[in-house]
């Protein structure tokens, strides 16, 4: 049987690493050519890209979490409204659903299944917790593969409009003084405009969270993260991720909604 403790672990990491995944885009050597356009322009086709998804089903997840000490095999299924609604059921690998996560802009329900209780609680009980910082829009971002909160809401910090490929990616560098991740890069595929890498960084705090999606599948036109490898350091965590995909569904009309048996006891995250 899978532990209290167990379950509320294996949240955090879900908290601060799910993405997802529709003829695949594997990473290729090939020849490199520089290539050079304006971070206006980029930005521009970025924002454009967001509008195309607005409502995901996600089936037959698979999960691999590695902490250095166990290693949990999880599978997943997520339904996505954008910019309302995250929820996550995890079950283990028998398929007996163990938690149902709902991730709002201001909070978060974990309803657990084995020890029959829910805990509700914000993002910045996490933070306190867990002492990292996420919010609802950086999770969106991370699992649709779409920063264009990043774009609106942190600075530019190249000094030029005019951005240079290198190794046929351009590295885009963004800072904020407002909030806890205070650092972000993010590598974007010069030819399609996929990101290959994120890296989110807490500079005071020593630490450093990296997103790469390893492969892409194309959805009548609509690029989504197929396999996607997380990996958290900081002082005292070292955690590593992989997540790939099973079926995707772009017209997904479900309604999202997460009911709590009568019987359940209330807890709080901060618990």
């Amino acid at each position: 049987m899978i532990k209290q403790k167990t379950i509320y672990s294996v949240t955090f990491l879900v908290i601060i690493s799910f993405t997802l995944f529709g003829c695949k885009q594997q990473k290729q050597l090939s020849k490199t050519t520089e290539e050079v356009r304006s971070f206006s322009e980029l930005k521009s086709d970025i924002l454009k890209k967001s509008e195309s998804i607005k409502r995901v089903s996600i089936k037959g997840i698979k999960i691999s979490i590695d902490d250095n000490s166990a290693l949990i095999n999880l599978k997943a299924n997520i339904l996505i409204s954008k910019d309302s609604a995250i929820l996550v059921s995890l079950s283990n690998m028998l398929g007996i659903e163990i938690s149902r996560i709902l991730f709002q802009p201001e909070n978060i329900i974990l309803v657990d299944r084995i020890n029959k209780t829910y805990k509700t609680g914000t993002y910045n009980d996490i933070y306190k917790k867990y002492n990292f910082s996420v919010n609802y829009y950086l999770l969106q971002s991370i699992l649709f593969s779409d920063y264009s909160y990043i774009f609106n809401t942190y600075n530019y910090m190249n000094t030029s409009d005019t951005i240079k490929s290198k190794f046929n990616n351009y590295e885009i560098n963004f800072s904020s003084n407002e909030n806890e991740i205070n650092n972000i890069i993010l590598f974007i595929d010069s030819k399609n405009e996929n990101i290959i890498q994120a890296v989110l960084r807490n500079k005071e705090n020593n630490q450093d969270f990296k997103i790469e999606y390893i492969s892409y599948i194309n959805y009548k036109s609509i690029y989504f993260p197929e396999i996607i490898d997380l990996d958290f350091r900081s002082k005292k965590t070292n955690l590593t991720l992989t997540l790939k995909n099973g079926t995707v569904n772009f017209q997904a009309n479900t309604q999202i909604k997460l009911d709590i048996p009568k019987n359940y006891n209330r807890g709080s995250l901060n618990d």
